[in-house]
């Protein structure tokens, strides 16, 4: 029963001193993480730029406003350039637009 007794204490301070070895470990791993992120937050590169304002996205009442304007204005004789500077959008956006408006009037 001594035997036992002796082997269940010394597995306890084997397992004791391993998480406290395992402890100093951490604390230095933590301490070292802490002082890079001190130098990063001092270094240039790594200063947070102006947030910038969400774009707003366009509501499908404007996307068909904007898609009623862009074959009216074509109709009209008017450049796919000028519609675009117009309507201030993308020349793909317009493109593509007319494209989808040519695929239905084809019956595609």
């Amino acid at each position: 029963m001594n035997k036992l007794l002796e082997g269940s204490l010394l597995v306890a301070i084997l397992v004791i001193l391993y998480l406290v070895w395992e402890l100093f470990r951490h604390k230095k791993k933590i301490r070292n993480m802490r002082e890079r992120a001190k130098s990063h937050d001092a270094h240039p590169l790594f200063v947070e730029s102006t947030p910038q304002p969400p774009k707003p996205n366009p509501t499908p009442s404007d996307t068909l406003e904007t898609h009623d304007k862009i074959i009216e204005l074509f109709e009209s004789g008017a450049t796919i350039e000028s519609i675009c500077e117009t309507l201030k959008i993308p020349q793909s956006k317009a493109e593509m637009t007319l494209k989808f408006e040519k695929m239905k009037k084809n019956g595609s």
